[in-house]
């Protein structure tokens, strides 16, 4: 039985070798499939995103060219509180199997939205505290600060992740982590960072509306979403569930709806800079880091560590944009 190392990628393995038993299904992403794994040997536990190998030697640099980007990309953005981890690869003569910590003891944040809204409809007495849903309300707080802090993380090393949605953040120990790097895109060594034509795989519902119409985009399409989840995790927070279809459809009334939506105190400065992050033009939109600075004026809307560790003010992207 091979030992798996951390660190390590090890190539033209037997699928028989493998040290992991199958614990559950995680879910799937547009080429793989996820699922909670733990080693034999080590008896540590892990995510697995398994992809598989086409016969055809035609069909096989797509599987092939999305594994390479996601480790990658990983890779390179180093260690982060909110970003997925990579822990090994290997490959087999049928399948890619990426390797990744942690296992989200919450699942992803759709699935946490939706857990939240059935125990709200199981309250009976709203007045009788409740231990379970404080603390998701905490989880949902402290995520508008930490993912802002993690997309500025991305930003600044020059990569978009370009599907930023509910289903891509995982929910650990309660904090946010991002995952599923497998279409970003890192600019690092390229001439410019836009991009144009007929984008990858996305997310029709959180998509910017520069990206549904093939026109030039680059990091404030990730804005753009990343405020589209905002607008889901205010609504559970303000106890108004709602289905917004697909957000650039609907952008106008969302925007004209946010401008009066009562929103508990602590995040009454949210309305306004969603709003900037969803602006139809991405020029309007604020960059990531300008909008963690707004975020985190707040006290209480990001975790521990990222209250500790501040963003810089003196970046150029906030200083040409401004602080208005």
């Amino acid at each position: 039985m091979l030992l798996i190392e951390e660190g390590n990628d090890y190539e033209d393995v037997d699928e028989a070798d493998l040290p992991y038993s199958h614990l559950k299904n995680l879910g799937h992403g547009h080429s793989s499939i996820v699922e909670a794994v733990q080693d034999k040997v080590t008896k540590a536990i892990y995510a697995r995103k398994t992809f598989k190998i086409p016969p055809s030697k035609t069909k096989r640099h797509e599987p092939i060219k999305v594994f390479r980007n996601e480790v990658k990309i990983i890779r390179n953005l180093g260690c982060h509180r909110h970003i997925i981890k990579v822990f090994a690869t290997y490959t087999t003569t049928s399948n890619i199997g990426l390797i990744l910590q942690p296992v989200a003891d919450e699942g992803d944040l759709e699935d946490f939205l939706a857990t939240y809204w059935n125990a709200v409809r199981d309250v009976e007495d709203t007045s009788t505290p409740n231990p379970r849903l404080d603390g998701m309300k905490l989880v949902m707080r402290h995520a508008f600060g930490c993912l802002i802090r993690g997309l500025a993380f991305m930003h600044d090393k020059k990569v978009r992740h370009k599907d930023i949605k509910p289903r891509n953040i995982l929910i650990h120990n309660g904090r946010v982590i991002i995952t599923d790097f497998g279409y970003s895109f890192d600019s690092n060594g390229r001439s410019r960072s836009a991009t144009n034509g007929k984008p990858g795989p996305l997310t029709r519902k959180y998509s910017a509306i520069e990206v549904l119409q093939h026109e030039e985009r680059d990091s404030r399409s990730d804005i753009y979403s990343l405020g589209c989840v905002f607008i889901e995790l205010l609504s559970a927070s303000s106890l108004v569930p709602d289905e917004f279809g697909c957000f650039s459809d609907n952008m106008h009334n969302i925007h004209q709806r946010l401008a009066l939506w009562e929103v508990p105190s602590e995040l009454s400065t949210l309305p306004k800079t969603i709003t900037r992050m969803t602006m139809p033009k991405p020029s309007d939109r604020w960059c990531a880091l300008h909008t963690a600075i707004e975020i985190l004026r707040t006290p209480g809307l990001c975790c521990e560590d990222c209250r500790l560790n501040p963003v810089d003010p003196n970046k150029k992207c906030v200083k040409e944009h401004g602080r208005t």
